[in-house]
């Protein structure tokens, strides 16, 4: 089969497995409701349409945001950008796909070669797995990667100053959409420059690619001025990642948050709530962005210097993360996940495969083309130590796999540097692939630990809790908290769900009643107008009456009318209790379908406040009131 045909029929198969898992992760609540980071590009890129961005300093990368807002701009719902984002993920996967298809016939020219490679990073579950997510990783991939495909040109005199600084371009724009390709960027940067040190011919190739990679990162810049009053390019956010990263007490796998933080408000990233509420308790103050940005910087470096001891082992730590076999958390347990997939489930290709097939093809390319492999390697080292800075998480080591399956193309050529070595050179070739695997597959310091479930519970309860699938919520919730009784988030979100399936009298096939929450309703210790009403619900139902009245009245007490519905229950509970005087501002609201709860209480009492409200939405909370706080 010719290398075309080859590739060909890789794409076609990878398409049909990549789509095929999509199509059904689409059905789970993870796809239709995207969560945490996915969440967050969604939601920048709304406000980036609707022209509601704050105007400050950006703290994330902005460019797959910044291209989401196209899609709202052209009038879809948040719904169908998800949709969309899911969709354009994999078609980004598969033209990775491709690219690394080129770039391996490109260092092989052996068709074995490009269907190992092809295989794989197109049937690869971790990138599979966050490819289907509003995530900036499948883009930041396809961005660097074409641009070193076009790069692999830059030594034939065939290749004209467009394809140089395309090459160039891509590159540029790939760290605005996943920043921790600034390290390998920097990394081409000194190639290059050692490339036409050698010849100084190469100056005009040289300054093109240079131009095309300047060119995005200067426009950002300009851009970041224009809106938030400081040039830059690096998102803020980076600081405290660092600190956090650094910190004494840090894992070196994952961000933890060390502030539990419940109501969010508008959807404000913790870590960066986080950040704030830390740097208040340490210096008193708010600070300013740049204030903040240098105080986590020097922290940072003080802590490295007072103990470079501990430092030392927690880069030693996340180097052998790193290397190893399993995907450390972020966001999501990928184990977890992919056990769930009916797609990737039986899947056997995984990081560690690839890390010791990468290390055996790394010998043939130093074998074949010591130079190429030079350079690989040092792009390779720039992001690995890029990333060893921060977190050595899942989908942060992403960009590796490519690199990996490109090597791994090499294994096929083994047995031609085998034959070629003598007795001693033999020994180090086989054995280089022995210590890789040894490091990969091991376990130290259960480096494999999957304690981070509980969290994929929890989104996933949360998810399917606001998407009204209030069974799965309930199952779900539950399995968190067989792990942690006391996880008082879990306990919220099945308690809600339970008082829905009641509200719309979907409850009589569940094993649950209210009494179920007896004991349990004091472990959440969360306060928000939803729970507390909830609370009082469940209380009113264990014939808790008073407790029930108390817990609302703190609630409307606490919230004002954002705990209107506590005011509905007790003028429903209390028919003694006087009709309240209300603002024109809730006459007006409730008109415009808010605060049901209370409008539907009064309309009971007041009937001729029925048209107000609506008489089809009357009749439906009445339903639903009737249900959870039944007459006497």
């Amino acid at each position: 089969m010719t290398p075309l045909r080859l590739s060909l029929s890789v794409v076609l198969i990878t398409a049909i497995y990549a789509f095929g898992h999509f199509f059904w992760y689409m059905q789970t609540p993870l796809g239709l409701s995207p969560v945490l980071d996915g969440q967050e590009n969604l939601l920048i890129a709304q406000s980036i349409a609707d022209g509601t961005l704050a105007q400050e300093p950006f703290y994330r990368a902005m460019l797959y945001p910044a291209f989401l807002s196209l899609f709202f701009s052209l009038g879809l719902s948040y719904d169908g950008v998800v949709s969309v984002s899911g969709v354009l993920g994999i078609f980004f996967h598969i033209g990775l796909t491709v690219i690394c298809l080129r770039l391996s016939w490109s260092l092989w020219k052996n068709c074995t070669s490009i269907l190992v490679t092809g295989l794989f990073v197109g049937l690869n579950p971790v990138l599979i797995h966050f490819s289907g997510d509003p995530l900036d990783v499948a883009l930041g991939c396809l961005l660097f990667f074409g641009g070193i495909c076009l790069m692999m040109e830059l030594g034939s005199s065939q290749t004209g100053g467009r394809i140089r600084f395309a090459s160039g371009f891509l590159l540029g724009m790939a760290p605005l959409a996943r920043p921790h390709f600034f390290a390998p960027l920097l990394a081409i940067y000194f190639l290059i420059l050692v490339w036409v040190v050698l010849d100084r011919s190469r100056l005009k190739a040289t300054v093109s690619v240079l131009g095309g990679s300047l060119l995005p990162l200067f426009v950002y810049g300009l851009i970041q001025l224009s809106w938030g009053g400081a040039f830059g390019v690096l998102p803020w956010q980076g600081a405290y990642n660092l600190w956090a990263s650094n910190k004494p007490e840090a894992n070196g796998l994952y961000l933890k948050q060390s502030v539990f933080i419940h109501d969010l408000g508008e959807h404000r990233n913790p870590t960066r709530v986080e950040s704030e509420i830390l740097y208040k308790n340490e210096t008193g103050g708010e600070g300013t962005i740049s204030e903040q940005s240098a105080y986590w910087r020097s922290k940072t470096i003080s802590s490295v210097l007072e103990n470079p001891g501990q430092w030392t082992k927690l880069m030693i730590w996340k180097a052998y993360a790193l290397a190893n076999n399993y995907e450390q958390y972020n966001n999501k347990t990928f184990a977890f996940h992919k056990e769930r997939s009916p797609w990737l489930r039986g899947n056997p290709i995984s990081t560690g495969i690839l890390f010791v097939l990468a290390s055996g093809g790394m010998l043939v390319l130093f074998y074949r083309r010591p130079k190429v492999a030079q350079g690989v390697l040092l792009l390779a080292l720039a992001y690995a130590v890029g990333l060893m800075i921060y977190m050595v998480s899942a989908r942060f080591r992403v960009p590796l796999l490519p690199v990996m399956a490109i090597l791994s193309g090499g294994v096929s050529l083994y047995p031609s540097i085998w034959k070629k070595r003598d007795r001693s050179r033999r020994l180090v070739v086989l054995s280089v692939p022995i210590v890789f695997a040894v490091v990969t597959f091991s376990n130290i310091g259960n480096v494999a630990s999957r304690d981070t479930e509980i969290q994929d519970f929890m989104l996933l309860a949360d998810s399917s809790a606001k998407l009204g699938r209030d069974e799965e919520a309930i199952q779900w919730s539950e399995k968190a908290l067989e792990i942690d009784p006391n996880r008082g988030d879990a306990l919220r979100i099945k308690v809600i769900s339970f008082y829905n399936l009641v509200a719309s009298g979907r409850s009589s096939d569940l094993k649950h009643n209210w009494n179920s929450f007896e004991g349990q309703l004091g472990r959440i210790v969360i306060s928000d107008p939803i729970i507390d009403y909830v609370k009082g619900v469940a209380l009113w139902n264990q014939g808790k009456k008073n407790v029930a009245t108390e817990v609302w009245q703190a609630a409307l007490a606490k919230y004002e009318w954002g705990a209107s519905a506590c005011l509905g229950a007790l003028l429903l509970s209390q028919p003694d209790l006087p009709s309240p005087q209300l603002p024109k501002k809730v006459e007006r609201e409730i008109s415009l379908g808010y605060h049901g709860e209370l409008g539907a209480a009064m309309c009971m009492r007041n009937p001729q406040l029925i048209d107000a409200l609506g008489v089809d939405r009357y009749q439906r909370i009445r339903l639903s009131l009737e249900n959870v706080i039944p007459n006497e």
